[in-house]
Parts: C-alpha cells; sequence; structure tokens
C-alpha cells in the first residue's frame, strides 16, 4: 500500500512539473527572450590604393536572417590600423541600408608595417541589440599605380606605370583593367598585363560617345592582387565623342527635304485625281438610282 501510494505521488510530480515547463514555454517573458536571441554577423573588408599616401577601405556587414544574408544597416564600424606594439583607431563610419559603408585614410605612412613590410587595417564591428560583434582584416603592401595620356597624330595612348614605392621594384605580370563608367556599371576597355618594368601602353578607342561634352573620366585598376590588395588610378581626358546631330538639310531635290513648289504640285495632282474618282462615283450613283426608279 505504501508503495503504491509512493508511485502515484511521483507520477503527480512529474505531472506538476511538466505542466509548469509548459507554461514557462508559452509564457511571455519566454518569447521576448526568445526574439531576443543576437545573430551572427558577417565582416567583409577591401582596401583600394589610391595613391602613394591615401588608401580607401570599404567594409560590408552581413547577418544571415532566415537563410538568406542581408546587410546590418545604421551600425557603427571601427576602422582601426593594426600595429606590432600599438593599434590606432582611424574612425568610425556608419553603414548604409545594404549594411556598406567606406573611409578615405589619407595618411597611411602613420601606420605600422609588420615585419614583411605589410600593413594591416581591421574593420570591427563591437555588436548590437540583436546582432553578435564581428571583425575582418586586410594585409597589403604599399604600391603605386599610375596613368598618363599621350596623344600621337590623333592617336590616343594611355601609359600606366606600377611600383612599390619603398623598394621602387616594378609590378610585374599584373593584369590591368582600363575602364569608362557608363549609366549603370563601368565599360572594360581593356585587359592587359604589365611587363618585366611595371610598364603598359595600351591604344585608347576614340569612338567611345559621352552625354555631355566630351570629357571623359578613365580609370586603370589591378584588382584584387595577392599582396596588394587593389589599385586604382583616374584620370580626365576630352576623348569622348558626342552623338552627332544632323543639321537640317535645305531643300533641294537631292535633299530628303522637297522643295514647296514640288510639294505643293504633288499635292494638287492627287487632289485632282481624287476630285474625279468621287465626281465619277457620284455620278454612277446618281445613274443606279435614275435606273430603279
Amino acid at each position: 500500500m505504501n508503495k503504491s501510494n509512493f508511485n502515484i505521488r511521483r507520477e503527480l510530480e512529474r505531472s506538476i512539473s511538466y505542466v509548469i515547463f509548459m507554461i514557462f514555454l508559452i509564457s511571455p517573458g519566454f518569447l521576448v527572450s526568445q526574439e531576443k536571441e543576437t545573430i551572427k554577423s558577417r565582416m567583409g573588408i577591401e582596401v583600394i590604393q589610391l595613391s602613394e599616401s591615401s588608401v580607401k577601405t570599404n567594409v560590408h556587414l552581413r547577418a544571415r536572417v532566415n537563410k538568406v544574408y542581408r546587410g546590418v544597416s545604421d551600425v557603427d564600424v571601427n576602422i582601426i590600423g593594426v600595429g606590432i606594439e600599438e593599434d590606432i583607431k582611424l574612425g568610425t563610419v556608419k553603414t548604409d541600408k545594404d549594411g556598406k559603408a567606406n573611409m578615405i585614410i589619407e595618411d597611411i605612412s602613420r601606420l605600422e608595417k609588420n615585419e614583411e613590410g605589410y600593413y594591416t587595417i581591421l574593420a570591427e564591428f563591437e555588436g548590437s541589440e540583436g546582432y553578435k560583434g564581428s571583425d575582418r582584416d586586410a594585409e597589403f603592401k604599399p604600391a603605386v599605380l599610375t596613368i598618363e595620356a599621350l596623344e600621337e597624330d590623333s592617336i590616343y595612348k594611355l601609359l600606366i606605370k606600377s611600383y612599390e614605392p619603398d623598394s621602387m621594384l616594378p609590378l610585374a605580370e599584373q593584369i590591368v583593367t582600363i575602364s569608362v563608367p557608363r549609366l549603370f556599371s563601368d565599360l572594360v576597355i581593356a585587359e592587359e598585363e604589365t611587363n618585366d618594368e611595371g610598364l603598359l601602353e595600351i591604344e585608347f578607342p576614340n569612338d567611345i560617345m559621352v552625354h555631355e561634352g566630351n570629357d571623359l573620366e578613365i580609370t586603370a585598376s589591378m584588382i584584387e592582387t595577392d599582396d596588394y590588395g587593389t589599385l586604382r588610378a583616374s584620370i580626365t581626358k576630352p576623348w569622348g565623342l558626342n552623338p552627332v546631330k544632323a543639321e537640317r538639310a535645305e531643300r533641294a531635290l537631292w535633299t530628303p527635304n522637297a522643295p514647296v513648289w514640288m510639294l505643293l504640285t504633288f499635292v494638287g495632282l492627287m487632289g485632282a485625281v481624287w476630285g474625279h474618282f468621287l465626281i465619277i462615283g457620284i455620278k454612277l450613283y446618281l445613274i443606279r438610282k435614275d435606273g430603279i426608279s
């Protein structure tokens, strides 16, 4: 009898525990805590060398929501120069609606290189309500890419030079992309390799259309190289071609605009012909009407 009561008591305790647990699961506080669960974020960083002393840092912060990566908007991202002994905070940028932001570092020489001569820039997101923090760094050697415009007998040419400023070592066998901006994306004009001296000479076409004026922004890029990141240099030259608007030709027999006297003669003759057709039709109708009556 005592054993039976013990079993009943144990089953009752289990039932009560189960009911309490279910109430806890469906309680508003538990649901709110689930909604506030932080989501893991992912940082991306790209460094573009614009000159010997300045670089542009692009960051992209994303998070996976419902199995789809979306940009994390309106949060602060710290840009940090990583040093051997001490890091330097270069600034803070705020992400846009797509989770992207950028910052131009004007004086890269204030950063410290590592033993192999590389700079390191870190993009750091400390986290916010709903998102966990993340970071990503980018290493690159300082390098210079220049573009020079040449004109010889109405032929346009571009001279590209590339080298490491510290050692003057040429950037040999590197792919250079020449492009011009279009309405939705850049138009690639050429993609060729530099020679052993880090030089590249390209003939530029003279039939690139522009909407206004003649100025054309020409950009040379080394994209995502192993040691230098992305290098970019631009130049603006009046090498664009405007759409030719045909002038209104004078009225003559040999132009699309016929003389006025010819137009009047044609209209008069056509009017006379159709007038005769109309008169004949009316007379046929009257004859038929008289015959029926």
